[in-house]
């Protein structure tokens, strides 16, 4: 779902000439931008330099992060991406509670029943919101396609009206455990706490 709407993001934008990333950049430079792979044809990759804390407020944190969507090896799009954290529904603090639970119930400290548990906990809520703001569209020679956000924001409304789906670039989403924005969640709390979520 995500996949298409970057995809639609870029055919719909108006070519405009102007310097700005390759994709020999963001592969040659890995001290300043992490390839965190990807799937089904999308390359995702973390600007190091863009990673900040902007709530730390335990059980509650905030973070931003540049992330650029290398798609098919034709595009890429730059996004701000904010993630809020609730440690409450942390793999530790999940954890804790599953196991208390257990002694509570007077359950024997079966593994498969515990990694079961908190498979489940985790798949109904991660504690771990994003919001995504578009940046620009360029093709992986540097062409600038658009950084125009109101354009790319209005071409992500009619992509979602036509295929019904939601618009991620209008509301805070709830990140799925096992997604590629959970893994990415994950790496940049850890690399700005050195700890998981």
């Amino acid at each position: 779902m995500k996949k298409i709407l970057i995809i639609l993001l870029a055919i719909l934008c108006i070519p405009i000439s102007s310097f700005a990333i390759s994709l020999s950049t963001l592969e040659n430079n890995p001290q300043r931008y992490e390839d965190l792979g990807g799937s089904t044809g999308i390359e995702l990759y973390i600007d190091y330099n863009s990673v900040q804390s902007m709530v730390y407020n335990p059980p509650y944190y905030r973070m931003k992060v540049k992330v650029y969507g290398v798609v098919y090896n034709q595009l890429i799009c730059a996004y701000s991406c904010v993630f809020d954290y609730d440690y409450y529904y942390s793999i530790e603090s999940t954890g804790k509670r599953i196991i208390a639970a257990m002694n509570e119930n007077n359950e024997s400290m079966d593994e498969d029943v515990y990694r079961e548990r908190l498979d489940n906990s985790l798949r109904d809520y991660t504690g771990i919101e994003m919001t995504m703001e578009p940046i620009a569209v360029w093709t992986t020679k540097d062409r600038l396609i658009s950084k125009n956000k109101t354009y790319l924001r209005k071409a992500a409304n009619q992509f979602s009206a036509i295929y019904g789906i939601p618009n991620v670039l209008d509301r805070t989403s709830p990140i799925e455990y096992d997604s590629n924005g959970y893994e990415l969640a994950q790496y940049i709390f850890h690399s700005y706490y050195n700890q998981y979520f």
